[in-house]
């Protein structure tokens, strides 16, 4: 086992004190594992993430494309789509 030390900032340090000597330092150790394991998580991608941008660059390349205007449309179209489909449920029953 290591030791580290780390300056606090007084109102995160303040919240801990009510704990347990213990139960800060799983609380440390789980959040800094945590911390380090997201960190690795986003710096690789797997091979399904790879293919899927690769997948809409080529999508891109083709033209295959909808401009914001065409995306807030066809939003809108959906949105109102379920809300007066969730309306008629409510009248119904």
């Amino acid at each position: 086992m290591t030791t580290l030390t780390l300056t606090l900032p007084d109102d995160l340090a303040e919240r801990l004190a009510v704990l347990p000597p213990s139960e800060v330092n799983a609380y440390a150790v789980q959040a800094l594992a945590d911390l380090v394991e997201a960190d690795g998580a986003d710096s690789e991608l797997n091979e399904e993430t790879i293919a899927a941008i690769e997948q809409g660059l080529a999508d891109m390349d083709a033209g295959r494309t909808f401009s914001l205007e065409e995306v807030r449309a066809r939003t809108d179209a959906a949105l109102d789509a379920f809300a007066s489909t969730r309306l008629s449920q409510k009248v119904q029953v």
